[in-house]
């Protein structure tokens, strides 16, 4: 079987290879939009750990159950209440 050689491209970030595959424009924005959720979640989480707490402690701090502070680390924050947001910056010591 003989491979076939083709010349690589880059592409500057994951969404320009998208478009370049041929998503759709929509498809695209969703990406965007995921990936921004994605970097949010994954900045309170950093917090946490950066604090050396467990969801359970931060939970214990903010007077809820640890399976709401999971649903504001998770990917499912659209729901989040600012008032939320301030006691978890607020538990992990801000």
């Amino acid at each position: 079987m003989r491979i076939k050689h083709s010349k690589v491209r880059t592409y500057r970030d994951v969404f320009a290879l998208a478009a370049d595959l041929g998503y759709s424009a929509k498809s695209v924005a969703g990406l965007r939009q995921k990936a921004a959720e994605t970097d949010f979640t994954a900045i309170l989480e950093a917090r946490r750990q950066t604090a050396g707490l467990t969801q359970s402690e931060v939970a214990k701090r903010m007077g809820v159950t640890q399976s709401t502070v999971s649903r504001l680390e998770s990917d499912r924050w659209q729901d989040l209440r600012l008032g939320e947001l301030d006691a978890y910056l607020r538990a992990c010591g801000r």
